[in-house]
């Protein structure tokens, strides 16, 4: 069975290689600057996000088994951080948001086992933090993702979605927790957690939380564990679809959420083949 398990990479956009510990400051140029992070080996990265910077960060690390990124971005920055996942590894995330930035994370896992612990902490009023997800798990893959998003300050918001769909005898964990400080007033936080299992053996654990110490704010958080929808695969199947077929058009569906965010169509596109041949 040919299954397509790698990321044709873009020549257009200037290259940052992890090959050590590093330290790296993205800097304000007026515009939109899109970077292609390559990490080799076990490592970590101090990234810095200058004030009033627009930037979009892809990682392609198919050969780092573990990695530890402390992203600080200034005031008015922006971080668009794209991450596929398609072999096993564990990573290690601190962020620090200082007044009116925006940080929005896209992680797609989709072969291998990976272990991601995240400590997001919104140190500025205004701040938006946005983190989607898609993960697909099949033979014995492990994925779990641990979020702990912390609001010290007052009028921020931040936002998760993470979908996951286990077949096979996968096991794919979510812990999500998002911590409101006393005087962190004026916040909007939402974490939803929707899952599919599309096989007996496959495991799924979801426990998104809510640590809530001031008394104006709108947060909430949900989960679902289902399979797909009966009648719908029932419904394309008699208008002539096979049923594999229809089982890809309803993950990539379900999908849809988190693939839209990643706004490169080259990459998306190469993304969607990679679930299309997984579902053959």
């Amino acid at each position: 069975m040919n299954r397509k398990r790698y990321i044709t990479l873009s020549e257009d956009i200037t290259t940052i290689k992890v090959e050590h510990d590093s330290r790296t400051t993205l800097r304000n140029t007026g515009e939109k600057e899109s970077y292609l992070l390559l990490c080799s080996g076990s490592h970590s990265l101090e990234l810095t996000i200058e004030k009033g910077a627009d930037v979009t960060l892809i990682e392609a690390s198919d050969s780092t088994p573990e990695f530890r990124y402390e992203i600080h971005l200034e005031s008015g920055a922006s971080l668009r951080h794209i991450r596929i996942d398609l072999t096993d590894k564990k990573t290690s995330y601190t962020l620090h948001q200082e007044r009116d930035s925006r940080y929005e994370l896209s992680l797609i896992s989709l072969c291998g086992s990976q272990e991601n612990s995240f400590a997001m902490h919104s140190d500025g009023e205004g701040t938006d933090t946005r983190m989607c997800g898609f993960t697909y798990g099949q033979t014995s893959y492990e994925v779990r993702n641990t979020i702990r998003l912390y609001h010290h300050k007052p009028h921020a918001t931040s936002y998760q979605a993470f979908k996951y769909v286990a077949d096979d005898a996968s096991r794919l964990s979510f812990d999500g927790k998002i911590i409101v400080d006393p005087h962190a007033q004026k916040i909007e936080a939402y974490q939803k957690n929707n899952n599919i299992l599309l096989n007996e053996k496959a495991h799924i654990e979801s426990d998104p939380q809510l640590e809530i110490y001031a008394d104006d704010v709108r947060c909430s958080h949900g989960s679902t564990i289902g399979q797909l929808d009966a009648d719908a695969l029932f419904y394309m199947q008699s208008r002539g679809i096979n049923y594999m077929t229809a089982c890809g058009i309803l993950i990539r569906s379900f999908a849809d959420e988190p693939l839209s965010m990643i706004k490169e169509e080259w990459l998306r596109e190469q993304i969607e083949d990679i679930i299309a041949s997984m579902l053959k």
